[in-house]
């Protein structure tokens, strides 16, 4: 199956400070076997809902004897699960609950069943949906996707060291571009960097925003 990746961005959300839900970085599958009946767990980010129906048809189309495809997913303030011809209540809303109770969002969870044979019964086929999802989950790499954004800026020799000291601290990235009549460097870090810098009295005259562009942090990470 050529799988599409696509990244996971918390809707409405603006550089490190602004609320960040988790996600995967990419697509991750598991499966589990119970009396026979097989069920492949799908956890990946989307963007939207196309991106989640392009996901989805994939799968679906990679599964073509699969008996029930159910899914579920959250997308800021948009929500949707479907059972897929399951028992109503155990698939679509059960994998629903697990995205939000462990707090995941801009995230799809789909789970292909293959039918052994033998009924579970709605108690068991719920728990065999829920658990072929989770380890998909856990199998994933989990985290948050934040906005790294570059400026440039120009200081005095004596100002650069300060500037090298507190960006340390601070943990932002400082690199220097040219040593001339001035230091021209370039800071990366989050949003915060315009006000911190002013704050601790360093003179931001010369401060340009540059670049940004969005970065995966591990959840141990961030």
């Amino acid at each position: 199956m050529a799988r599409l990746y696509h990244n996971c961005f918390h809707l409405g959300r603006k550089g490190y400070n602004a609320p960040m839900k988790r996600c995967l970085r990419k697509l991750s599958s598991a499966s589990i076997k119970m009396l026979n009946s097989e069920f492949i767990g799908y956890a990946f980010p989307i963007k939207d809902v196309e991106s989640f129906k392009k996901q989805y048809e994939e799968i679906v189309s990679s599964h073509p004897k699969a008996d029930h495809i159910p899914y579920a997913y959250s997308l800021g303030n948009k929500t949707k699960s479907s059972d897929d011809g399951e028992p109503s209540g155990t698939a679509g809303r059960p994998l629903l609950s697990l995205l939000q109770n462990r707090e995941f969002d801009g995230m799809s969870l789909v789970v292909v069943r293959y039918f052994g044979g033998t009924k579970l019964g709605t108690g068991r086929l719920r728990r065999c949906f829920v658990d072929a999802a989770t380890l998909a989950l856990d199998q994933g790499e989990i985290g948050f996707w934040k906005e790294e954004i570059s400026y440039s800026l120009e200081s005095d020799y004596s100002a650069y060291q300060k500037l090298l000291s507190f960006s340390k601290k601070k943990g932002f990235h400082l690199k220097p571009i040219d040593f001339s009549a001035k230091v021209i460097m370039e800071i990366t870090g989050d949003d915060t960097i315009p006000l911190s810098l002013e704050k601790e009295g360093f003179d931001v005259t010369s401060l340009k925003r540059v670049g940004s562009q969005m970065v995966f942090a591990k959840e141990e990470e961030s």
